[in-house]
């Protein structure tokens, strides 16, 4: 009988030789403590993935699974912004697969804190470890490689994404985050540093919609405000 962390190490093999021939390469895991395994994959036009499968425990076992985009752009310009970063790559988005993945927020914006949920509810034998690995694969990876990879494969790509004008011009409504982020204060501030690596058409508009989020939070209260406001003012 396999206890829990032979479980999520065979699933882990398992799944791992399944997403090889697509480019994606085991770079760590982490059973015995933490429960989880990293992978990273560089597409041809230079943004970076991280692919994070992790392990947290209701019953038996659950998933709860991380897609981060990266750029080198970016993590210079991030590096100029803010002496403390001291980070091998700085996120440009951080997108938690189950709540992309559930059907409320199938728009593209974050409706609902929804989940899908995968609940392993009692101890696989060999033959289900098989099963859950292509599950895993199946359910998680085949949307980061069929939707998520080629919607922002590229900073234009993903200037679109985050800066899309019809949302910004409704300026009696809220600015709306994409599912794709983690926080809105975050979004906004890589939606401005992208826009301008871009050479965005739209990027006066777009620093002004978001100097003028930003003039909620006062200055040192929030660290993405503040530095996204050095960068639109050039203060760097």
């Amino acid at each position: 009988m396999k206890n829990r962390n032979e479980i999520e190490s065979s699933i882990i093999d398992h799944f791992s030789k399944k997403i090889e021939p697509y480019g994606f390469s085991l770079n760590e895991k982490k059973i015995k403590s933490e429960h989880y395994a990293d992978y990273l994959y560089k597409d041809p036009g230079g943004i970076q993935y991280k692919l994070s499968i992790i392990f947290i425990k209701p019953n038996f076992l659950k998933y709860d699974n991380y897609l981060s985009v990266s750029s080198p752009e970016t993590t210079e310009v991030i590096r100029s912004l803010d002496p403390s970063f001291n980070g091998e790559i700085w996120k440009i988005l951080s997108i938690r697969l189950n709540s992309y993945l559930h059907p409320k927020n199938s728009d593209g914006y974050h409706n609902s804190n929804e989940t899908i949920d995968k609940n392993i509810e009692t101890e696989p034998d060999t033959a289900g470890i098989e099963d859950l690995s292509n599950d895993l694969f199946q359910t998680y990876f085949l949307p980061c490689i069929n939707r998520i990879i080629p919607e922002t494969n590229s900073l234009v790509k993903i200037d679109s994404l985050l800066n899309q004008v019809p949302n910004l011009m409704e300026l009696n409504k809220a600015i709306k985050i994409r599912v794709h982020s983690e926080t809105l204060v975050h979004q906004v501030l890589a939606g401005a540093i992208i826009a301008k690596l871009v050479d965005s058409p739209n990027y006066g508009f777009v620093a002004k919609r978001y100097l003028a989020y930003a003039e909620k939070f006062p200055l040192g209260k929030i660290g993405d405000i503040d530095l996204m406001r050095i960068f639109i003012e050039g203060k760097f």
